[in-house]
């Protein structure tokens, strides 16, 4: 266990782990932790634009950067908690992720 590190039981990883899919992320700052375009790594904005395939995040620059999913891994800060998202469970359309049922386990890459 990490210092600052919280431990928490399955269940409620798990619970957790569902929701992020299911939230609705127009307004957050995302932070881009890894990617496949090198240029991305280190972005980070307010989602201003939730696509099926992409996050369009605007930053402190006030350029608009679109951000694919599928190959992206990005952070979100929730209260005290800071989470890592896998863009790949997050690719559909913010309506359709919302009604969507998960597998019970989300396998990181």
């Amino acid at each position: 266990n990490k210092k600052g590190e919280v431990e928490m039981e399955n269940s409620q990883r798990e619970t957790i782990c569902r929701q992020l899919c299911k939230m609705d992320y127009h307004g957050a700052m995302l932070t881009v932790v890894r990617s496949k375009c090198p240029s991305h790594i280190g972005a980070q904005g307010i989602v201003v634009m939730d696509t099926k395939n992409t996050f369009k995040l605007l930053g402190q620059d006030n350029i608009v950067r679109t951000i694919p999913k599928d190959t992206s891994v990005f952070q979100i800060q929730v209260d005290r908690f800071q989470l890592t998202m896998f863009g790949k469970y997050l690719c559909g359309k913010p309506a359709e992720r919302t009604t969507k049922k998960f597998r019970k386990h989300l396998v990181p890459d």
